[in-house]
């Protein structure tokens, strides 16, 4: 499953991937990206939690690989990566991100570490 949601206060993306994306699961998810990102300025940062997140199907990987890109014509800023493990999800995360030359990810353990790498922790 993969959860986005802008917060436009903060212009940050929020994304959660969890457990098995397969094509047609990220093919909605690509939907859903057009249409938050419509919320957010250039510059918007986005924190991505791969805790749970298991792996994609060659078909979605590869359509990864084409979010990755639009990010970056989309002109997003700092991309933290939250994690828990190095496990085949996150391996295949960097290498998508590493194809789609987009941009450089950051990596914590927490979402609220990654608001505060940011600096866009609530008080």
């Amino acid at each position: 499953m993969v959860t986005l949601k802008a917060d436009r206060s903060r212009n940050i993306l929020f994304a959660k991937f969890e457990g098995y994306i397969k094509d047609g699961e990220a093919e909605k998810a690509a939907q859903k990206l057009h249409v938050e990102l419509q919320q957010l300025r250039p510059g918007f940062d986005i924190i991505n939690d791969l805790t749970g997140y298991k792996f994609a199907d060659v078909a979605a990987a590869q359509r990864l690989i084409g979010i990755m890109a639009h990010l970056k014509s989309r002109r997003v800023g700092r991309v933290v990566r939250v994690v828990n493990e190095d496990a085949v999800g996150v391996r295949q995360f960097k290498i998508a991100a590493e194809r789609s030359n987009a941009y450089k990810a950051y990596y914590a353990k927490t979402v609220k570490d990654a608001e505060i790498m940011l600096g866009k922790a609530d008080a």
